[in-house]
């Protein structure tokens, strides 16, 4: 049987206690004294017999637990007032339904903040001081409120390391609502709003340390302007949402949205605290609450300290320190240092290691990422060092995964940053996430293998940096693939984009290097050109997709070129010319997308050769899949036919396993397409399912447009337009969530030719017109030729 939940009363909330507070003062100047605890209790004594007695008067008044809801009636009736359930009162239970023995003295802010979301208000500031207790009270309050969907932000402490706000939106569309973004702004704003606004689904989502993103002023700093459009999608009022921010500054720039400036814990709320650990003595607990102003993370800290080196002697802790420290929470992280490195060394020197991690897009780590920076340390002792921490509230942890207050980490990085251990324990960072993050199966496994770039980026080993983003991992499917290409096929694109332009210009490439050393080095820099390229190929901007592919092949064959001497075995020598060959492939699908056919073909041909000198029957097939769909574009039937037939008959026993690397659901959707030319539209047809099929499993919507363009297609050549109609709504839809504006702009001259073979040809030049406009967008003359001819 269930045990029954005990009634803990009732608290005024804000709106109550002003209520209370102004018709007090009302009081006082009428009578012209002051209003006392004695008066109250002789007024409530007209209405309740012996009145309300001094404590239940203060706990109402300063709302720190629960009372019976009559003691509040008759407050209110004393001085002629009606009080009202949730506007003047509410729930003890509701406010206190997270409250542990580490979170106390908070019933009158978690009053106000449910006051204010049954008004209706999406989103809250909850500004304050530093370690005065801000997330701690976000987090608390947000998992009270039942909430189907908790969305955690934490920002950078570094303007420069901060998120841009659309990599942020377009992250949690696609892993907490399974949406790919749109490329415009505008539009992956708009998906953002109507997900939020599912009646079915309330979401809470926390930002913390949004101080970081202002100026001083309140306002957002230049580089970041944008988050001011997020808050506007957080305050639209036919949302289903509550946002709470953290800030140590207000938010004044130009939304409408509410702040509550939380001040420090009451002294009842520290003696409290206090007392949980047997530590009895009022007098100097009360003198540590005044000096440190009711600071939350000064509590805790002077608790743990008190408890560990004074045998629970807040009196002689006192006694030893009042003199000596200035009342800043930053003076005692300072002095809490310097303690821990008298007592113990290990424990300091992890504390500061700990400061590498930047707890951004990985807010937290698991006990590994903990035991790692703990390399000179015995095995056997590492467990008790990390539980020393914790026990000194040094370190949090929660549910086995483990990070610092930003106030401590401020104080760990800077000490870190002058000592020897900082390239070391980022390497061991590095190290961790790249053991731990074995597969990439989602956007946060990308993200968290992102996490070794950014450490290696700390100590300016840019080679390794370069290295990370080229790293191999398993997919959904299986298949092996670098984390740029992890990130690009998520539409994860200004990350990778802005990590690629940070390091590729910082790799050496001095003529002293030694020569083997210098074309690794080569290698690098073109792959992280060519990854660039894949970009903005994606993005639509092909023809700076050309300028990446094109540096990546002249540096790669420049670097041959000058090192003819090398071994021919040599496995760089390869990598180079195979970088050199696939920079061609990717500049032969760019002259596909500008319709420069006969460029395309030669470019791709040229490609091809350079397979001869490598392993031509392994590598060769990537290459033939847009050479023979070229061949069908420009009537080469027979060579088309001869090519298309080989590439089936090898892919055909693959096309229920995960594929191999020169087989991708892209490259078979262009299959489809030659099959589909050729007019043998069966095969194209199985081609086209089997590319959805895999595109679905290893997150390639791209691949998946083109294949429903081909599908639609085909329909229209049969003349089964209702079938034809649903695979363009399928393709332009897809492509529209993408923002990929050349396969968008192909959707929609497809789908303008089964308007036009239906005969309806306002629809059909409303399609073409579309399709010029995107056409034109990526500067494809040849394209816009097209869609002209056939108007």
């Amino acid at each position: 049987m269930l045990k029954k939940k005990r009634d803990r009363g009732h608290v005024l909330t804000a709106t109550g206690l002003q209520r209370l507070e102004h018709a007090i003062r009302q009081w006082e100047n009428d009578r012209g004294i002051r209003c006392t605890q004695e008066q109250i209790k002789e007024l409530t004594s007209l209405i309740k017999p012996s009145g309300l007695d001094y404590t239940t008067i203060r706990k109402i008044l300063e709302g720190k637990v629960g009372v019976d809801l009559k003691s509040i009636r008759y407050l209110f009736q004393a001085f002629n007032l009606q009080p009202q359930p949730k506007v003047d009162y509410d729930s003890a239970n509701r406010v206190n339904s997270q409250t542990s023995s580490d979170f106390v003295g908070r019933e009158r802010a978690i009053a106000y903040l449910n006051e204010r979301v049954d008004q209706g208000v999406k989103l809250i500031v909850i500004q304050g001081r530093g370690g005065i207790g801000k997330t701690t009270l976000a987090r608390k309050f947000l998992k009270s409120q039942g909430l189907d969907l908790l969305i955690l932000k934490w920002m950078a402490m570094e303007p420069e390391d901060i998120t841009s706000v659309e990599s942020l939106i377009e992250e949690w569309l696609r892993r907490y609502f399974d949406e790919e973004p749109g490329r415009e702004f505008g539009i992956t704003l708009d998906r953002l709003r109507y997900r939020l606004s599912d009646s079915s689904r309330r979401v809470g989502i926390l930002i913390n340390n949004f101080e970081s993103a202002l100026d001083g002023s309140g306002r957002l700093i230049e580089a970041h302007r944008r988050y001011v459009e997020l808050l506007r999608v957080l305050t639209d009022p036919e949302i289903n949402c509550l946002t709470l921010i953290t800030s140590q500054e207000c938010l004044r720039d130009t939304v409408q949205l509410e702040h509550y400036p939380l001040k420090g814990l009451d002294r009842e709320a520290w003696q409290q605290f206090f007392r949980e650990k047997e530590i009895q003595s009022t007098a100097a607990v009360a003198m540590m609450h005044q000096f440190y102003g009711g600071n939350a993370a000064a509590m805790q800290i002077l608790r743990s300290t008190i408890v560990h080196e004074y045998n629970r002697d807040a009196t002689s802790y006192w006694e030893e320190n009042q003199n000596s420290l200035p009342g800043e929470l930053s003076v005692l992280i300072n002095s809490q240092f310097d303690r821990l490195r008298k007592v113990s060394d290990e424990e300091h020197r992890l504390l500061c290691r700990l400061g590498c991690y930047r707890y951004q897009d990985v807010p937290s780590v698991s006990v590994e990422g903990v035991l790692c920076l703990l390399w000179d340390v015995e095995p056997s002792q590492r467990n008790r060092v990390v539980m020393s921490l914790q026990e000194r509230s040094l370190l949090v942890c929660n549910k086995g995964q483990y990070w610092l207050h930003p106030v401590i980490r401020h104080e760990a990085i800077e000490r870190l940053r002058k000592t020897s251990d900082r390239e070391r324990a980022n390497r061991e960072a590095a190290n961790y996430f790249s053991r731990s993050i074995t597969r990439v199966e989602s956007s946060q496994d990308a993200l968290g293998a992102l996490e070794a770039y950014h450490h290696y980026m700390e100590i300016h080993d840019f080679p390794a940096a370069a290295d990370t983003l080229h790293k191999k991992r398993p997919n959904l499917g299986g298949t092996n693939e670098s984390l740029g290409r992890s990130f690009y096929k998520r539409g994860l694109l200004k990350q990778m984009t802005n990590a690629i332009l940070n390091v590729v210009d910082r790799l050496p490439m001095e003529a002293s290097l030694h020569p083997q050393k210098r074309m690794e080095q080569a290698h690098r820099k073109a792959k992280l050109y060519h990854t660039l390229g894949a970009m903005n190929w994606l993005n639509g901007d092909i023809h700076t997709s050309l300028q990446d592919c094109e540096k990546a092949r002249s540096l790669a064959h420049t670097t041959l070129a000058q090192h003819q001497h090398t071994a021919p075995t040599s496995e760089v020598v390869t990598q180079l010319k195979l970088l050199e060959s696939n920079a061609l492939l990717t500049m032969g699908i760019c002259r596909i997308g500008l319709w420069e056919l006969e460029t395309a073909l030669s470019t791709l041909e040229t490609a091809l050769k350079l397979c001869e000198a490598l392993d031509y029957e392994k590598y060769s097939p990537s290459f033939q899949f847009y050479i023979a769909f070229l061949q069908s574009c420009l009537g080469q039937s027979e060579e088309a036919q001869t090519i298309a037939d080989q590439l089936y008959h090898r892919c055909e026993p693959l096309l229920d396993q995960n594929f191999p690397s020169w087989l991708t659901e892209y490259r078979l959707s262009y299959l489809a397409q030659t099959y589909n030319n050729l007019g043998d539209w069966e095969t194209a047809l199985m081609l086209c399912d089997r590319s959805i099929a895999s595109a679905d499993k290893n997150l390639h919507q791209q691949a998946k447009s083109k294949a429903y363009s081909c599908k639609a297609e085909i329909y229209r050549q049969q003349q089964q337009f209702d079938e034809a109609f649903q695979y363009h709504v399928e393709a332009i839809k897809t492509a529209c969530t993408l923002g990929a504006k050349y396969d968008l702009a192909e959707a929609l001259y497809q789908q303008g030719l089964t308007y036009q073979a239906m005969e309806r040809m306002e629809e059909c030049s409303r399609n073409f017109e579309r399709a010029v406009r995107h056409f034109s967008e990526i500067k494809a003359p040849k394209q816009v030729e097209r869609v002209r001819a056939a108007m």
